[in-house]
């Protein structure tokens, strides 16, 4: 019959595969987020900013795993980067900023 094509069980545990190690991604991303939470400052954003482009960084590096886990998990990976870096650099100098003397409207030739 049709299920006894190697091709079909061939697929059929490519997509197992597949399905497992994004489950496994899942797990360690979640893993990393309750590692991170301990942290009450950027230091959370700044691990978790290293450690997803370290993922990221090794995916790219290999073909299989490009082909498991695909273009779009890497895109949302990429934008999880972004939304990290951000939150750490607003954290880091939000108090840096806070503590220069501007006066908005006043130009330099009211000193």
């Amino acid at each position: 019959g049709a299920h006894m094509d190697g091709r079909n069980a061939g697929g059929s545990a490519e997509k197992n595969t597949k399905i497992a190690v994004m489950r496994i991604m899942l797990v360690l991303q979640g893993n990393l987020e309750k590692k991170a939470e301990k942290y009450k400052s950027a230091l959370s954003d700044i691990l978790m900013l290293n450690n997803v482009h370290y993922i990221v960084k090794s995916v790219r590096r290999s073909e299989a795993m490009q082909g498991l886990l695909g273009g779009e998990w890497l895109l949302r990976q990429e934008g999880i980067i972004t939304k990290y870096a951000g939150a750490y650099r607003d954290k880091s100098w939000a108090k840096v900023i806070d503590m220069l003397p501007i006066s908005i409207g006043a130009g330099a030739s009211s000193r």
